[in-house]
């Protein structure tokens, strides 16, 4: 099975700002906790996401309201998680920069 791209990125992503985090605040067991937290949330919805399209794309290559509505979720949780990933950070970098 091939990884999605889409994944690839967030993961990427994720693991380079919980490694730029550590270096930039010196975030100890004060921060760290939360930038990790919001990391792995993103690793899981992204794994959830990969999921749900490789099962809507087993099940029919037809195209279905239900299937489109299902990738459409599946999309939005991921969006709602990097929000939640830049939020986190945003807000230690204002309590470190403040």
């Amino acid at each position: 099975m091939e990884e999605s791209t889409g994944m690839t990125e967030n993961v990427s992503l994720g693991e380079r700002i919980a490694q730029l985090s550590g270096l930039l605040f010196d975030a100890g067991m004060t921060y760290l906790p939360s930038i990790v937290g919001a990391v792995l949330l993103l690793m899981l919805v992204e794994i959830v996401n990969s999921a749900i399209e490789a099962v809507v794309d087993r099940v029919s290559t037809d195209r279905h309201p239900l299937s489109g509505y299902a990738k459409d979720l599946g999309s939005a949780a991921v969006f709602f998680a990097l929000l939640l990933l830049f939020s986190t950070w945003m807000l230690v970098l204002w309590d470190r920069v403040a």
